[in-house]
């Protein structure tokens, strides 16, 4: 195998202010900071620049600190702390708080390679994964790769996290046609930004036109795009096609509350309270207040939620179908007569 020095891989990746970088590594192991802080440190990234932090809660105020500077160019981030997924919610925070608008380069780092935590890491479009352990070479390799495919996508990915979605449509016919190689990655982010422009017809024809390649995500897209539509046929056809897919935990999720009836309840709520993710939380304390018959404060969780939610338009759909169940109950056991506001979603 041919090994490149640092300064061909850096060439290689036509980035000249390479040692300008400013970089964010978000891990737990004093071991592992160090070995990455020697590797950027001999790609002439001044050690000024390079910043860690040892869990995502102080990664969040180095990110707050930075807000009105430039903030950080690279992030390098752990999946799991102390063998939690902790980096799960710190990427939805990076999208949430449109931190991503700002990075050049998102890359997460896990020693756990089974394929579950893969799909779950793919699942937040990281614009890299270097998996653990690596020597020097593999990580050097794998960095100038991510950061080169990171500055041709760039302008995309900064409409995309910036919720500038007609942007992104309109800048994707030129980007494939400047940068062919990436077609995947910025077809899915098309097809991303269709979604959350409602325009579900071309998003799915956007899918199929990527059936073919090796991705997961145009099948994916596609149980989503179905659900939500209420086509539950053609997502029978789809997992039949490929039952491979039922397996991905997006796919399985969407299933599980697809179908759920009385005898299913009881487990689907569990599922729930085990999550640590935001949408599930909200969850949680609306299924807490309905135990305790407190219907009011249940549907009120659920309507705030509704109102700040604006990023996923399947979970749109079932938080409004169980605040609309909530405010039948209310009335009924209350006596209160409540109507879910047209206007909530604007």
């Amino acid at each position: 195998m041919k090994i490149l020095k640092d300064s061909q891989l850096l060439n290689s990746a036509q980035y000249n202010n390479f040692g300008k970088l400013k970089v964010l590594i978000v891990d737990d192991s004093t071991l592992f900071i160090q070995s990455i802080r020697k590797i950027l440190s001999k790609l002439k990234i001044d050690d000024k620049n390079i910043q860690h932090a040892s869990d995502t809660k102080l990664a969040s105020w180095y990110l707050k600190d930075k807000i009105e500077d430039e903030g950080y160019d690279i992030i390098i981030c752990s999946y799991r702390f102390k063998n939690r997924p902790l980096g799960r919610d710190f990427l939805r925070y990076l999208e949430k708080e449109q931190f991503r608008t700002k990075l050049t380069s998102l890359i997460v780092t896990d020693n756990t390679l089974d394929l579950d935590t893969a799909r779950e890491i793919d699942t937040n479009i990281p614009d890299g994964f270097i998996a653990k352990p690596f020597n020097h070479n593999q990580f050097v390799a794998k960095l100038t790769k991510i950061v080169q495919k990171s500055i041709k996508l760039k302008p995309l990915k900064y409409a995309y996290f910036g919720r500038a979605y007609n942007q992104v449509i309109e800048k994707s016919e030129q980007l494939l046609f400047e940068s062919p190689q990436y077609a995947s990655e910025i077809m899915r982010l098309k097809c991303l930004a269709l979604t959350k422009l409602k325009r579900f017809e071309e998003a799915i024809q956007c899918c199929k036109s990527e059936l073919q390649t090796s991705a997961e995500w145009p099948l994916v897209q596609l149980v989503e795009l179905y659900s939500l539509l209420g086509k539950h046929t053609l997502v029978t056809d789809l997992l039949d096609s490929e039952p491979s897919i039922k397996s991905h935990p997006k796919v399985n999720w969407i299933l599980r509350e697809n179908n759920v009836e009385t005898d299913t309840c009881q487990s689907v709520i569990k599922e729930y309270m085990k999550s640590n993710e935001d949408h599930e939380k909200i969850i949680k304390a609306a299924v807490l207040h309905m135990y305790n018959l407190d219907y009011s404060s249940a549907s009120d969780t659920l309507t705030r939620y509704i109102r700040h939610n604006r990023s996923n338009p399947l979970l749109e759909k079932r938080a409004v179908l169980f605040l609309q169940c909530l405010r039948a109950l209310e009335q009924v056991f209350v006596g209160k007569p409540k109507y879910v506001e047209p206007h909530i979603f604007d």
